[in-house]
């Protein structure tokens, strides 16, 4: 996968980060040969750092793939990098509430 293959968006709403990555490329697939991850770090209102790894194990040319975190404080910042399995950033995304 090349990085410009994929795109990634960020959507917030209260307590809740959504991340959306959509493969772009006409041709290749995402696969778990990849070890492509979504690294999202978000930080609250009460000033709180949290990161989470979330892998994505497929994403065929044109698809789209979605998972939402749910914190327990209000989110006033968040980035997404999606990386593969050596680490290369290959989107990345930021939101602010």
């Amino acid at each position: 996968m090349a990085g410009s293959d994929l795109q990634a968006f960020l959507e917030m709403t209260g307590n809740a980060v959504t991340a959306r990555i959509r493969n772009v490329d006409a041709s290749d697939s995402v696969t778990t040969d990849d070890a492509v991850s979504v690294v999202l770090a978000v930080d609250t209102a009460d000033d709180t750092h949290f990161e989470f790894i979330r892998p994505i194990d497929a994403l065929t040319p044109g698809d789209s793939w979605e998972h939402t975190w749910t914190i327990q404080s209000p989110v006033r910042h968040a980035d997404a990098n999606v990386r593969d399995g050596s680490g290369s950033v290959l989107a990345t995304a930021s939101a602010d509430a």
